[in-house]
Formats: C-alpha cells, structure tokens, sequence
C-alpha cells in the first residue's frame, strides 16, 4: 500500500511538472505571434489551438476542462507529445463516445483469429451507430512454413463488403497495422473520424469525433501553412538552415499539433515549390526535411527546372539524384502532391 501511495504521489508531481512546462510553452507561442504574422502571415501553434477551440466552441463540444489541460481527464501531456490530444482531450463527447483499450496485460492478444473481433467492437461502440458492421467475422491464417502470419478481418457496410488483411497472428494485439485500417475506414466511410491516442499507463483512448466538427477542424488546419509561407520562410532563413530556425518552427509545430507534414510540393502564387527554393539557397537541412516529408523531387517549376538543377551544391545535387532515382524505381518515400 504504501509503494503504490508513493507511486500515486510522484505521478501526481510529475503530471504537474508536464502541465506547467506545456503551459509555458503555450504562452512562448503566444508571445511569438507577432512575429510569425510579420514575417510569414501564418498563425503561431498557440493560435491554431486557439482556433481549434474556437470551432469547438462553435459546435458546442469543447470540454470545460480543455483550455486549461493539454491532454484527456486524467492526464496531462507536453505540447510535444500532443499528437491528436487537441481532439481527444479537448472534445466534449456524451456516454460511450470514448473507449479505453488496456493492452500492457495481455488481455488485447486474442488466442485465435475468430477472438480478434473483439479487437473491432470499441471502435464499432464509440461512433453511435454510424458504424454498424454486417457479418462481422475475423480469421486467422498461416503459411505452410509457419513464416507468414496474417489476420483477416471482414464486415459489410452501407451495402458494401470490407475486408482487411492484417500481416501479423492474433496474439500481435493491436499492432499499427490495425490501427491503420480503423482509422482509414473511419476516414472514407463514417460522417465522422476516429482519434487514437496513448495516454500512457499501457492504455489506449479511442475518441469518435462528429462529422461536422472533423470536416471543420480539417478544413482549418488544411491550409497551415501555404505554399507561398512555406517559400517565404525558406528565403527567410537563406542564412542559415531550416532546422536552426524560422522555418522549422512550422515543421515541430505540425508534428506537436499532430498534422501531417505541409504539401511540399505545392507552388505558389508566382509558380516556386519550396523544395525548388531549398535547393536553389543550398539548404541542404531544409531540402532533407521536405524530402522525408512527401516532396517530390522530379516536380519541375514554370521554368521547366527540377530541384536538382537549381542546387548549387554537387552533394546537394547527388542526395536530391538519390530520392529522384528511388521514385522512378518505386521506392518513393511519399506520395506526390500538387502535380
């Protein structure tokens, strides 16, 4: 009793540690504002948060607790680990909306591929009726040499059959894998969207947010930053690098925030893809990042000019070559955007 007092204890003194330090760094962000819109007209992390809670507000589903936290009800996070903290711990849901898998105990490893269904059904209760799938029915099956492991999971909806096929065995759990196929079908045939998150202590919170309210936040985060903020901040910090300053800042604040990378490889206004203008400045930094982000190195600008014949560096020149290479090889490490 007294170990779990003292573990109780120092849980408590760490949680406050990590609310203050977020809030401190809600506050940095504030204070930054001005200059974000001075130099790029794009809004800071603390005001796309704001905003977020703004739409919320809208819709009457911000949870009274959230301006004041940084995660869900019973635990506080960093700013750096909010992921999609800013939904799950900030909406406002009624009585089964949200769901906690325990999966440190062993009881999400089902024994045989017909037990794996049990993995489906909390995602099936939080949405309200929105997903109610028909024949639902998992299955397990094995190679010959016992190498090749795979689960299937099958069910109807709206009329229509789904079937997943997972490459893990039943005792894998809830693997990325699965959690992929939830959150994709969640995105392509449910009015509203599914937010996973891991709140720690060997949990997983699944959050069902409505329609409306997911198409609007989307809508809002959508744009942030645009092309045209993206070039501008790489000619900002022509100087230096992007993962020295300026720029960057948009980069960590995405990943904080839980977005997916920007479109790199969408141009601005006067025709400039910000990959063309990372490479033109030698940004090699800069460059990296947008690579591993999705751009597309063989996307040409109004010039006719790909990014590689702008560098003016030859190791530049050899590393976009090398991404180049991997995407007409099929090897490509993003889909391309804006062609």
């Amino acid at each position: 009793m007294a170990v779990d007092s003292l573990r109780d204890r120092v849980r408590a003194y760490v949680l406050r540690e990590q609310a203050a330090s977020a809030g401190a760094d809600h506050e940095q962000w504030r204070s930054e504002q001005p200059e974000w819109e001075r130099r790029w007209g794009a809004p800071s992390p603390a005001q796309v948060r704001d905003g977020i809670f703004a739409i919320l507000t809208r819709h009457g589903m911000l949870d009274p607790a959230a301006p004041g936290r940084f995660a869900g009800p019973d635990h506080s996070e960093r700013l750096q680990d909010w992921g999609p903290e800013v939904f799950a711990g900030s909406v406002a849901v009624g009585a089964g909306a949200r769901a906690v898998i325990v999966y440190d105990d062993g009881s999400d490893r089902p024994p045989d591929g017909a037990g794996f269904v049990r993995l489906v059904i909390p995602f099936v209760g939080v949405t309200g009726g929105d997903w109610q799938p028909a024949g639902l029915r998992t299955s397990h099956t094995t190679q010959p040499d016992g190498r090749d492991s795979r689960v299937h999971v099958e069910f109807g909806h709206a009329g229509r059959p789904h079937h997943w096929e997972l490459y893990q065995a039943p005792s894998d759990g809830l693997t990325q894998g699965y959690l992929a196929c939830v959150e994709e079908f969640g995105r392509d045939h449910l009015p509203g969207e599914f937010v996973i998150r891991n709140p720690g202590a060997g949990e997983l919170a699944i959050t069902y947010v409505p329609g409306a309210l997911a198409g609007e936040v989307r809508a809002f985060l959508g744009g942030w930053p645009s092309a045209a903020q993206l070039v501008a901040m790489v000619r900002q910090d022509a100087p230096r690098t992007w993962g020295e300053r300026g720029g960057n800042r948009v980069f960590m604040a995405g990943r904080r925030l839980g977005l997916e990378p920007p479109d790199y490889n969408a141009p601005a206004p006067d025709g400039t893809r910000p990959l063309h203008e990372a490479a033109r400045l030698g940004q090699a930094a800069t460059v990296r990042v947008m690579l591993r982000g999705g751009a597309d190195p063989r996307l040409r600008d109004v010039a006719g000019r790909q990014a590689i014949d702008l560098a003016p560096d030859p190791a530049l020149r050899d590393f976009i070559g090398s991404w180049a290479g991997n995407r007409r090889e099929g090897g490509g490490r993003g889909a391309a955007r804006g062609q």
